[in-house]
């Protein structure tokens, strides 16, 4: 039997107190003192399934939790505030990360650990499982990690220019604390923030309201390698009240460079994605959902194609319970498209409520195939 692990997420508070208790974190610039709070969101005891994959570059471990777990997490991850708050992720008593939060949690999600031995990640998993069966973590071979390669210059611009066409803004580089400190003076107005940085990534409220929140994200491909996954700035975000610039901060992950596979899964699918803007606040993934066209319904695709149209749903579903919108239309391009594909998203569309599908079951259906927990069906395979 193996040796037997404990697991603990936490909230991280912004001060100390009789609740919390200081703990370090080692990070790309070195040690990080944070204070913790005592009382778990989740244990390994809320932990039904866990199971290693493989993504670009990298070893994860999925884990779902229990139903009353997950709602814990959910609870707490949609009141906290995104692109600054943390949580702190606790392994035998160690301090293993404090991601920033950037939206809700729900019964799945990923931890990308400092773990390359296949065989160490596996006894962590059975360690947090403990004496109950993973179909997934008994698995002796782990998938190959796809070989990868930086972007060169002129693919980076490419796919800048790309991502900007459709509305989605990085930053090609952090400036440092030195010069955010003399671009960032207190007072300014949005417009003085967007002509100093550029469009954000996305921001919280409209502009015509009195207080927003602004972030700014450095672009996946100019992220580090960080091989070690510890947390490095990644971001920036912005506060404004009453109109006016009130406070930034710098915001952290332990990301890794996104870098081009080498050898790419070739992708068929024709899609006509509309223009929006979410550096303005006003627009929303279930929005760009809705009007993601897909002229030909009978069209071949791959098996890259269905994941991405799983990832755009996705992303659209996992902010149900944040942004203006709990529902989803249940005859769109997008969701008829994965019906066609996935009984799940079928059974959904014949239970949608008035055309629609709530968010939230639409989450559930999406995040175990994205997360690993089922495996996405090949679309050449059907009969």
């Amino acid at each position: 039997m193996g040796l037997s692990h404990s697991l603990r997420i936490s909230e991280v508070a912004l001060e100390g107190s009789e609740a919390t208790e200081e703990m370090t974190v080692e990070t790309e610039k070195g040690s990080e003192k944070l204070w913790v709070c005592k009382d778990p969101i989740v244990t390994e005891k809320d932990v039904v399934d866990a199971w290693p994959q493989a993504t670009s570059g990298q070893y994860q471990v999925g884990i779902k939790l229990s139903e009353q777990g997950g709602e814990r997490l959910s609870k707490v991850t949609g009141q906290l505030v995104a692109g600054r708050d943390r949580l702190a992720v606790i392994i035998d008593d160690q301090l293993r990360m404090a991601p920033v939060v950037q939206s809700q949690l729900g019964r799945s999600f990923v931890l990308s650990l400092n773990d390359e031995n296949f065989s160490e990640v596996a006894d962590l998993i059975q360690g947090i499982l403990g004496e109950k069966p993973s179909p997934r973590s008994e698995s002796k071979d782990l998938p190959p990690l796809p070989e990868t390669a930086p972007y060169t210059k002129e693919e980076y611009q490419n796919l800048k220019a790309e991502r900007e066409k459709v509305g989605l803004f990085y930053l090609d580089e952090l400036p440092s604390v030195e010069e955010l400190k003399v671009m960032l003076e207190p007072g300014l107005s949005y417009e003085e923030v967007v002509s100093k940085l550029g469009k954000p990534t996305f921001t919280i409220g409209d502009q015509s309201e009195d207080d927003i929140s602004i972030f700014y994200e450095l672009a996946p491909e100019k992220l580090p390698l960080n091989p070690e996954r510890k947390q490095h700035q990644s971001g920036i975000s912005i506060t404004l009240k009453d109109h006016k610039l009130t406070g930034w901060s710098s915001s952290w992950s332990t990301g890794q460079r996104q870098q081009r596979l080498v050898n790419p899964t070739e992708k068929k699918l024709k899609v006509q994605m509309p223009h929006f803007d979410l550096f303005s606040g006003d627009s929303d993934w279930v929005s760009v959902v809705e009007e993601t066209k897909i002229p030909d319904p009978e069209q071949d695709i791959t098996l890259a194609d269905l994941f991405d149209l799983l990832s755009l749903a996705g992303t659209a579903a996992q902010y149900h319970d944040l942004g203006s919108k709990s529902s989803i239309q249940a005859d769109c391009d997008v969701i008829a498209f994965l019906g066609r594909h996935l009984r799940e998203i079928a059974k959904l569309q014949g239970q949608a409520v008035k055309g629609r599908i709530p968010l939230k079951d639409l989450d559930s259906a999406i995040q175990p195939y994205l997360l690993g927990g089922k495996e996405v069906p090949d679309p050449a395979a059907k009969d």
